[in-house]
């Protein structure tokens, strides 16, 4: 069901929603340029139009001076975008941020682009085997294996211990959602990047009435079969370079998992009604502030 949903979706998506194309070699957008210049300029090619249709005295005089006039304010965007950088520079700002500054201004291109991983003084130039580089780097930074030996064995004793939890699904959470968590869900979403789905939650938030309960249907027979779907275990994982760290080493990258929408979604139905419950009968410790509404790492700072 979610497979099939999804495809209907994606293909009455590509039949009525229409998509720009971008050039490669369109310039980057310049820190000077705002709504000031880019009315200017769009005076002046209609000037400079109506010109071409109807070169006339009267005409050649409006389009020098809508020409002049953008030329004037492009000039005075430049020297305002400038003296405002200037003013925010300080004896800490490192040069690295005034040359970029430039480049901006300049409307020069970034070359920040990954072209290169180095590994035990080797490089590695070919991109699968970067990504293959990257992925083992993560899961080894990411597994348990550097934990402290006391912890891994505490970790391993706990887990050995069985878990006392009998229920008869008869519970207020067990219950099949209703339309409106899943309407308050969506409303609770933030517009991010899509998964291996392509579906994005602009998608999701503008379905009409029908459509949403087709989706709490598909929602519901999953929460009570307990079959997870295979595609929601995929993800998409975007290494990010760490701030001031060599970029040609693996171990500075931190990973983001884009997922599925969907998933996303029932999960939010999911945790809503989890906290709820813990929230309600007061079954989370008072130190606990992570992820819980109203809380902060203020609060462990105070006390």
């Amino acid at each position: 069901p979610v497979a099939q949903f999804t495809d209907t979706l994606i293909e009455i998506a590509n039949q009525t929603i229409p998509k720009s194309h971008t050039s490669k070699n369109k310039l980057p957008k310049v820190p000077w340029f705002n709504d000031a210049c880019k009315q200017a300029i769009k005076e002046r090619k209609k000037a400079q139009r109506k010109l071409f249709r109807n070169p006339t005295a009267e005409n050649v005089l409006a389009f020098k001076q809508l020409k002049a006039k953008a030329r004037y304010i492009i000039k005075t965007q430049k020297k305002t975008s400038w003296q405002s950088f200037c003013s925010s520079l300080t004896s800490k700002t490192k040069p690295k941020t005034v040359w970029k500054a430039i480049r901006k201004i300049k409307g020069k291109k970034s070359t920040s682009s990954l072209g290169h991983l180095k590994v035990n003084g080797k490089l590695l130039t070919d991109k699968k085997q970067i990504a293959n580089l990257l992925a083992s780097t993560i899961s080894k930074n990411s597994s348990s294996q550097h934990y402290s030996p006391k912890f891994q064995a505490i970790k391993k004793q706990h887990e050995k211990k069985p878990v006392k939890f009998t229920s008869d699904n008869t519970e207020d959470y067990n219950q099949p959602f209703s339309l409106l968590e899943l309407k308050q869900a969506l409303q609770k979403s933030n517009d991010s990047a899509v998964g291996p789905d392509d579906i994005h939650y602009k998608l999701l938030t503008n379905l009409p009435e029908s459509s949403l309960t087709l989706l709490l249907t598909v929602f519901n027979s999953i929460w009570e079969s307990g079959i997870f779907p295979p595609s929601w275990r995929e993800a998409t994982i975007v290494a990010i370079p760490k701030p001031g760290k060599d970029s040609s080493d693996p171990n500075n990258y931190r990973p983001i998992a884009l997922t599925s929408c969907l998933c996303k979604t029932m999960e939010r139905m999911v945790n809503n009604r989890l906290m709820w419950v813990l929230e309600s009968k007061g079954l989370l410790a008072s130190e606990q502030c992570g992820f819980r509404k109203n809380r902060s790492t203020a609060d462990h700072l105070v006390r």
